[in-house]
């Protein structure tokens, strides 16, 4: 196999195919411990093109194994078992959910919770494929050819109900972390349709497309380790490092200190990869099409261990903080880390917690009157200023998602440009792009 480098072994596919397709990965792994690698969920489906010997398969639970040379693996809430003499090489690519309907004209939910040989689907298609991947004697000229393939049968007007596609979007683009009563409302079906609608597309249901979202965000945060476990909880959208040690378990069969440790792929594979490849995970189901970690996630991770993550909280008490919660998200992009509501009254909001993308987060509650130290402070009053380089993008959706304005876009004379505009109780909600001396 030709020499490369860690650039010549992604590219993006086709600009016509990026809509169902997530980068072509080439890895070459040699070297490593004979053993088992998992497959581990996500929002993806899978499919791999091996290079010289089959991908093998194993189930646990029945011990059969089954060898690939094309693999299609739909969207799974388990970890899928593969096994490896301590030798590995292939091109793998994550689609999106939708990419089974453009290319062979079914449906995810005829691949869920299950792994398929292309050849099943489509005979001609998978040996044309695995025939010039490995004839091919470069990784452009492999990515050529599925490049070549994929163009020729895709059909972009085989495409699932508008509803259906947006809802996937939306979920996917907040990584598991819109709440799905939301997502409904903005898709103007009921939670009960809108789950109905993901099982017959997806063949999961809504909070479990989300689950394996949120998980997926996570495991990228861990391997390699960004920040502490319980950071990295918070981030994505866990209430503690316990609920996502109870993710972790449910979803793989193991803990996250287990899975570094005992895949030879994950805990060994950085010192044991063939000089053609840099470190790669097999047959991971990534919500982008990417394995790699966005520039947001890495920048958390840097803040969070160098202790500069969200250390000042604005409060704030709402007369309806479900209301409020939905807006904030709405009109300005905060994503709920944590939401408590009281265990006797479903509208009221004991505590809540809203991230904000780029940085930093608000706390905020109902108003109730508990004798607390809250109740010292006015209903929903008081001001935020919030820094981003999005000043135009976000008052274009603040005002369409009904905010109030009170100072359109305006460049002021130190060189920000900034808007103020208040929420339907009141509180002042100010964007600008002036970091703060000696920040910009």
């Amino acid at each position: 196999m030709s020499a490369a480098s860690g650039d010549d072994l992604t590219r993006s596919p086709h600009p016509r195919l990026r809509p169902y397709v997530g980068d072509y990965v080439g890895y070459d792994i040699s070297g490593v411990p004979a053993g088992t690698h998992l497959g581990l969920p996500s929002g993806a489906m899978t499919f791999i093109v091996s290079i010289g010997r089959p991908l093998r398969q194993s189930d646990p639970e029945t011990g059969d194994v089954e060898d690939f040379d094309v693999l299609l693996a739909g969207l799974h809430l388990r970890a899928t078992h593969i096994r490896h003499n301590g030798t590995m090489a292939g091109i793998q690519i994550n689609f999106t959910p939708f990419a089974p309907r453009v290319f062979f004209a079914m449906p995810a939910v005829d691949f869920a919770h299950r792994t398929y040989d292309l050849g099943e689907v489509s005979a001609p298609i998978a040996a044309e494929l695995h025939e010039r991947v490995n004839d091919a004697t470069s990784w452009s000229a492999r990515f050529d050819a599925i490049d070549e393939v994929l163009l020729r049968v895709v059909d972009e007007e085989a495409q699932p109900r508008a509803e259906v596609f947006e809802s996937w979007r939306e979920m996917a683009a907040s990584r598991g972390r819109l709440p799905v009563s939301l997502l409904a409302d903005r898709i103007g079906w009921s939670r009960r349709h809108l789950n109905a609608q993901f099982r017959a597309e997806f063949g999961i249901g809504v909070k479990e497309a989300a689950r394996v979202m949120r998980f997926d965000r996570a495991r990228r945060m861990i391997d390699p380790p960004v920040a502490s476990l319980a950071e990295i909880a918070t981030v994505c959208g866990y209430a503690d490092q316990s609920h996502l040690n109870r993710d972790f378990k449910i979803l793989t069969g193991t803990s996250p200190r287990q899975w570094l440790k005992e895949d030879p792929i994950v805990s060994g594979g950085s010192s044991h990869l063939s000089k053609t490849s840099p470190r790669r995970s097999i047959h991971d189901r990534g919500v982008t099409g990417s394995r790699e970690l966005s520039v947001e996630d890495r920048t958390l991770g840097a803040d969070m261990s160098n202790g500069t993550a969200a250390n000042i909280w604005p409060t704030f008490r709402y007369r309806d903080a479900k209301a409020a919660i939905a807006f904030l998200c709405e009109a300005f992009g905060f994503e709920v880390v944590v939401e408590y509501t009281n265990a006797e009254d479903s509208q009221r909001v004991d505590h809540a917690e809203l991230a904000w993308p780029q940085g930093g987060g608000i706390m905020l509650g109902s108003v109730r009157d508990d004798g607390g130290v809250m109740t010292k402070t006015g209903v929903a009053s008081g001001s935020v200023y919030i820094a981003t380089d999005r000043v135009e993008e976000l008052y274009r959706r603040a005002i369409s998602a009904g905010a109030t304005e009170v100072v359109g876009l305006t460049e002021q004379d130190y060189g920000s440009l900034d808007f103020s505009v208040q929420d339907p109780e009141g509180v002042l909600w100010n964007f600008g792009t002036y970091r703060g001396a000696g920040r910009q």
